[in-house]
């Protein structure tokens, strides 16, 4: 039996839906061949520290959506590489 590890970042439900999804797809089309497990690795390596940020994100997107809009906007403008 094959192991599948599906790595999520629980900040939003989006990337959770995801892995929950795939994981589902996986169980249906693989039954018996794939083991699939789903891991949030923000909240296992980072616990509290992940709990807050992941609140400070949370009240940002739902009350100051401009903000995070400056914020994702600013970080798709940087050249990471030359």
């Amino acid at each position: 039996m094959k192991r599948v590890l599906i790595l999520t970042a629980g900040f939003g439900e989006g990337h959770n839906a995801a892995a929950r999804n795939l994981k589902a797809a996986l169980d249906q089309f693989a039954p018996g061949a794939v083991e699939a497990q789903v891991l949030d690795l923000f909240e296992r390596c980072y616990g509290r520290m992940n709990e807050l940020v992941k609140k400070a994100y949370l009240t940002t997107i739902n009350n100051a959506p401009a903000v995070w809009e400056q914020i994702t906007s600013g970080s798709t403008r940087q050249k990471f590489l030359s």
